[in-house]
């Protein structure tokens, strides 16, 4: 049985800009048509409405911290959030 093909896809926030739209429409796409899971880690500037369209299609949501305020809180967090999901 082949595995489950899993992307993430890091942002710095999620809102009614352009990257925010790219990701909602390619994601959309590969939930309906391919078995896989895409999860999405963003880091602020989040906008409610677009967190739950993403999650409505299927993805994944994370948050972790603020680069620029927490750096090593970041690279903690991002770390273990590539751990976890590798191992799963």
């Amino acid at each position: 049985m082949a595995r489950r093909i899993k992307a993430m896809h890091f942002v710095s926030g999620l809102g009614n800009d352009g990257v925010t739209q790219v990701i909602k429409n390619y994601t959309s796409r590969l939930n309906r048509h391919y078995d896989i899971e895409n999860i999405i880690v963003y880091q602020h500037h989040v906008d409610r409405a677009k967190l739950a369209e993403l999650e409505r299609i299927g993805n994944r949501l994370y948050e972790i911290p603020y680069k620029s305020d927490h750096p090593f809180a970041n690279l903690r967090d991002t770390y273990k959030l590539i751990k976890k999901k590798s191992q799963t």
